[in-house]
């Protein structure tokens, strides 16, 4: 560079002479031309350093920024895996968990998605009236505000008759204590001679399971509530064919039969078949067998022998097949709790879109219920009434038959033993509506008030 800068000084300085010596203008010239190539040979220009500088700086930063994210996506794969692990290790040891994850936001949600409102269009009464359900005018009902009281009605139903013109073969009273959530069941025996509720607003008095026949789960409701003092604003009804897929859809049960029940299994076992439509093979053996639904179902029907319960007490006729059905709900109730969340909510999802149940119960409600029910302990199960007689045939004054009745023996008295049993009351006392009844019962089949040993003493008016 300093040879180029060299040679156009010296042609200038001639210049400026006067004096110009063509050789060596040419000579210089040629030496400039030499030098020039070669300085292009050995310079950059700056803009493209400035460029390269300035692609290495984005290239850094582009580096930097892809580093910052790992790191980022790391730390959320390490949350979200010790989330998951969390809530497994918490699935896993804490009792109820199921439940526990059901009643969260995040478990409703999930029931949302197996169960949407719609699906469950089929089997919601938007009939039923909860205003409308028979309780007794004066009836002190504080005892019973932290209970949920719902009707359960098996119905003998052939071809889908769900909202009635079929008799309710099982009834059973099914309270809740919204605060322990424990669950006490009380069987209604099916011939219990009450005053029933008819679907055009009058009542006469037959047995209790015409009431839904009558006039339907509205009817069948008032019955319960006006006849026992009670506060149900909901029911729930099933046919044969729902539990028994219910129970198919909880592997079945396993229970202790006698040969004798194994037999009159087996015999109802060939009308259930034809009922339902479900296929099964006889029970070929007595002791501890494994049921499938539609056995199950026909061993709930059983009630021409014997039942001995777990607690050794020994149940007889309709007793003994109310005693069964409790004893198979029971069952029921710890196979739901030790199945899957994926299989609780695969049957929720089932059962809430199906034929062979139907309720008054709203979905959001259901939806409420369904962590409650996978969570409640089943407190105690009893048949009312506690004092009958059941005669073999009975007259009325009118000449009217009646073929194994079964005689509340003083309506008053019971209603007192099952406000103890179902809500730990012992201060209850018989509405103004309930001691009518009793005293038409009394005078029609007439039998007086029998009290169990020890109870003599208790005050009822």
């Amino acid at each position: 560079m300093a040879s180029r800068r060299t040679g156009e000084l010296d042609i200038i300085a001639n210049s400026r002479g006067g004096k110009t010596n063509r050789a060596s203008v040419k000579s210089n010239t040629k030496q400039y031309e030499e030098y020039d190539s070669e300085y292009e040979d050995y310079t950059v220009d700056i803009g493209d350093i400035y460029e390269e500088e300035r692609r290495e700086k984005k290239k850094n930063r582009l580096k930097k920024k892809k580093k910052k994210r790992r790191k980022i996506a790391l730390l959320i794969a390490e949350i979200f895996a010790i989330a998951i692990l969390s809530f497994a290790l918490v699935m896993l040891i804490m009792p109820n968990s199921k439940a526990w994850f059901l009643s969260t936001p995040v478990g409703k949600f999930f029931i949302g998605i197996f169960v949407s409102e719609e699906d469950m269009d089929n089997i919601i009464d938007k009939e039923f009236n909860r205003g409308d359900v028979e309780i007794n005018s004066g009836l002190d009902t504080s005892a019973m505000k932290e209970y949920y009281n719902i009707a359960l009605f098996g119905l003998d139903s052939r071809s889908g008759e769900m909202e009635g013109g079929v008799n309710s073969d099982c009834i059973i009273i099914v309270s809740i204590n919204e605060k322990t959530g424990d669950v006490k069941m009380c069987s209604v025996y099916r011939d219990s001679w009450v005053r029933v509720a008819r679907k055009d607003g009058s009542w006469e008095y037959a047995r209790v399971n015409g009431a839904y026949c009558f006039g339907g789960a509205q009817e069948a409701v008032k019955t319960l509530n006006s006849n026992f003092d009670l506060n149900i604003s909901d029911y729930v009804s099933i046919d044969f064919s729902g539990l028994a897929n219910i129970i198919d859809m909880l592997g079945g049960i396993d229970i202790t039969i006698t040969e004798d029940e194994r037999y009159w299994l087996n015999q109802y076992l060939g009308e259930t078949r034809i009922v339902t439509g479900i296929d099964s093979p006889l029970v070929y053996n007595s002791g501890n067998v494994h049921l499938n639904g539609i056995q199950t179902v026909a061993f709930c029907r059983i009630r021409k022998v014997s039942f001995i319960d777990e607690d050794g007490v020994v149940y007889n006729n309709d007793f003994g097949r109310t005693a069964r059905q409790r004893r198979v709900i029971m069952k029921l109730v710890d196979l739901a709790k030790n199945a899957g969340l994926s299989q609780v909510l695969d049957m929720a999802n089932e059962v809430l879109q199906s034929d062979f149940l139907y309720t008054s119960i709203p979905y959001d409600d259901i939806i409420d219920l369904i962590p409650t029910l996978l969570n409640f302990k089943i407190a105690g199960s009893i048949g009312y009434p506690f004092t009958y007689d059941t005669p073999e045939r009975l007259y009325l004054a009118d000449g009217t038959k009646l073929d194994y009745p079964v005689v509340i023996t003083g309506l008053s008295y019971n209603n007192y033993k099952l406000h103890s049993f179902l809500f730990n009351n012992d201060k209850y006392k018989p509405s103004d509506t309930v001691k009518q009844i009793d005293a038409t019962l009394e005078s029609m089949l007439g039998y007086e008030e029998k009290r169990l040993e020890g109870d003599e003493s208790i005050v009822l008016k």
